[in-house]
């Protein structure tokens, strides 16, 4: 078991190493990137570490925060109307959203969510 942890920890490490080494090293000067090499907006990205990060931890988090949100709506709809106006909106911000960023959202893009 331990050297199951220290594997899986070994990956995840060398998976991320791309993401900590943007983190540690100076900022490049803005006068030496050209403009096309602005990233698009959105909040996409290429480097591999996030999307690994994505797959591996955000992605299983949103699905756990969405069947949270399936199962208590049936019982929050209940008690809505006491003390909301809008029952889309409700409908949106409580199952929506959360079904957007777990299952619509492309992998390695967690900003700018429209």
């Amino acid at each position: 078991m331990k050297k199951l942890a220290v594997a899986l920890a070994l990956g995840a490490s060398l998976a991320l190493l791309p993401v900590s080494a943007s983190f540690l090293s100076p900022p490049e000067a803005a006068a030496a990137k050209p403009a096309a090499a602005k990233p698009a907006k959105g909040g996409g990205s290429t480097n591999p570490g996030l999307f690994i990060l994505d797959l591996v931890v955000l992605r299983p988090a949103a699905i756990i925060v969405l069947g949270g949100a399936v199962i208590t709506y049936p019982i929050v709809a209940l008690v809505s109307p006491f003390f909301l106006d809008d029952s889309d909106k409700f409908s949106r911000d409580w199952v929506g959203d959360p079904y957007t960023y777990a299952i619509e959202r492309p992998l390695g893009k967690w900003k700018d969510l429209e």
